[in-house]
This record gives structure tokens, C-alpha cells and sequence, in this order.
């Protein structure tokens, strides 16, 4: 049994949409599976919950954590987010809007040919695409499906025009998930946020988790900037926050505070076990 803080209890009691920010060494994990634990509770069994990881490592762990705590974690959905994207809403529902094909498999952008990369460039636009998703031509992707062939990097832009397109694909999903959780949202991508908010727009409970100082993918078009939208008062999700580091020493804890906070309090500590040094050199 563990002994939840004041701030991980109201977190875990609080039964809506929310938004969770979490200090490294906060046992949000444990937070997240005592939540689903909880919605598992009231799911029939064809139900279950969507919980999104950003590594199939991570996956791993939270559904084996998961089940741990209850024997039973009916119809959910463990996985990172293309394995959604492809196997709740590509695989199942794509026959329905462009016909079915025998033999699909994903290929990179890069292994296409340079006319057929060409071609397609313009698929990397998925902003400007997305305002007009109901009307795009996706004449060039649909080609290639037609082929069996499903580009990887397109594969968020076109499992969000699915489900934007596809009214069995919204019904498959709201009736099969009453709720969603999304790990490491400081790192989710453009596509990931508009279907986040999307599910919760069709009535699914939606829980971002993350932390706005650990985002480290920003080269790859991931950005802080989704989850700090979802802390705006007027985004439609409570915020909440765990703030006590479990894992690391006081003197660490105001070591990494004052490395993002100069003004930052700190806690009282009976030892020093970080110290910075200065090492002057001459490699560049």
C-alpha cells in the first residue's frame, strides 16, 4: 500500500480532464496507474482505458505496474502513440475510406524514390494541412496505399484525418475508451495534441502528465508549448501539480532548482553532495 502525498491523493481523487505536472522522482507513474486502476473499475468488458507512453520500454513497465494492482485491465490500449495511431485507427479503419489492400507495410520517407519524395514533401505542412483536414487532396499518400505502402512519417497526419473523416472510427473509439493518459506530454508533437484534444471534444476523459523543464525533443518538432496550452485557464483542464522529489537528495533537488531558477527556495540539506567546478582550458 503506498502512502500517497497531499498533493499525489488530490490528483488521484480528482475524477475529470486534467493536466498533471511532475518533478523528476515524484512518483507520477504511481499516480497514473492508480488512476487507471480506478477507471478500470467502471469499465464493462469491452472497455478499457488509452495510455500512451513515449517508449515501448516505458509502455512495458506502466501496463505491468497496471496489472499488478488489478488483474484486469480489460479492453485498454498500453502502447506508445503510433502503435495507436496504427493499430486502433489505421489498420481498422483506412479500408473504409480508401479501400481495403492486401499486403500494407511501413516505409520511410527517405526510402522512397526522389520523384515520389518530390511529390510528397508537401506532407510535412501537417499545420497547414490540418486546418483543412476534411477537404486535403491526399490523392499522392492514397496512391501509395493503394500499393500497400504507408509512409512512417505521415502516419500521425493520417490517422487524424481518419478519425476527422471516418464517423466508425469516432464510434469504435469513444465507446471503447472512456478515458485517455498521455505520458511525457512535454514532448508531444503537433498531430498528438490536436488528437488529444480531440478525443476529449468527443467526450473521453483526457489526462496529459509531464513536465515543462524535461523537454529534450524539440528537434524533432516536439514541443513544451502543447502542455503549457493545456495549463491556460481557459483550455478546458484542471491543472494540478506533485512537486516533491522522491528520488534525489535535498542538495541535488536545489542544485537543478537554482540551475533553472536563480531565485529558487531551497530546501534544507545536512550534506553537499553536488558542487560546481570551473576548468579552465583550451579545446573549442
Amino acid at each position: 500500500m503506498i502512502n500517497f502525498t497531499h498533493e499525489q491523493k488530490v490528483a488521484i481523487d480528482y475524477p475529470y480532464s486534467m493536466v498533471l505536472t511532475a518533478c523528476p522522482g515524484s512518483g507520477k507513474t504511481a499516480v497514473i496507474v492508480e488512476k487507471i486502476v480506478r477507471d478500470l473499475a467502471g469499465c464493462k468488458e469491452y472497455q478499457g482505458v488509452i495510455a500512451i507512453s513515449y517508449t515501448n520500454k516505458a509502455s512495458d513497465e506502466l501496463k505491468k505496474r497496471c496489472l499488478k494492482a488489478t488483474p484486469n485491465s480489460k479492453s485498454s490500449f498500453f502502447g506508445t502513440i503510433d502503435k495507436f495511431y496504427l493499430t486502433e485507427v489505421i489498420y481498422q479503419f483506412i479500408k473504409q475510406l480508401w479501400g481495403g489492400v492486401d499486403d500494407l507495410h511501413v516505409v520511410k520517407f527517405n526510402e522512397l524514390n526522389s520523384s515520389e519524395q518530390d511529390r510528397l514533401s508537401a506532407f510535412f505542412n501537417v499545420e497547414s494541412i490540418c486546418e483543412k483536414i476534411d477537404e486535403y487532396d491526399f490523392k499522392d499518400v492514397k496512391e501509395l496505399y493503394a500499393k500497400g505502402i504507408l509512409i512512417l512519417e505521415f502516419i500521425p497526419l493520417l490517422a487524424f484525418y481518419i478519425l476527422c473523416n471516418s464517423l466508425s472510427c469516432r464510434r469504435y473509439i469513444t465507446k471503447k475508451y472512456t478515458s485517455i493518459y498521455i505520458d511525457e506530454y512535454q514532448d508531444a508533437g503537433f498531430v498528438q495534441h490536436l488528437l488529444f484534444l480531440l478525443l476529449f471534444d468527443l467526450g473521453i476523459k483526457a489526462v496529459a502528465v509531464g513536465d515543462v523543464d524535461q523537454s529534450i525533443y524539440l528537434y524533432a518538432g516536439k514541443s513544451s508549448k502543447y502542455l503549457t496550452s493545456l495549463l491556460d485557464k481557459k483550455s478546458g483542464f484542471t491543472p494540478f501539480k506533485i512537486t516533491i522529489n522522491h528520488r534525489s537528495h535535498s542538495s541535488i533537488i536545489n542544485y537543478a532548482s537554482r540551475l533553472l531558477n536563480e531565485k529558487s527556495d531551497l530546501l534544507i540539506t545536512d550534506e553537499i553532495r553536488v558542487y560546481r567546478k570551473l576548468v579552465n582550458g583550451t579545446q573549442r
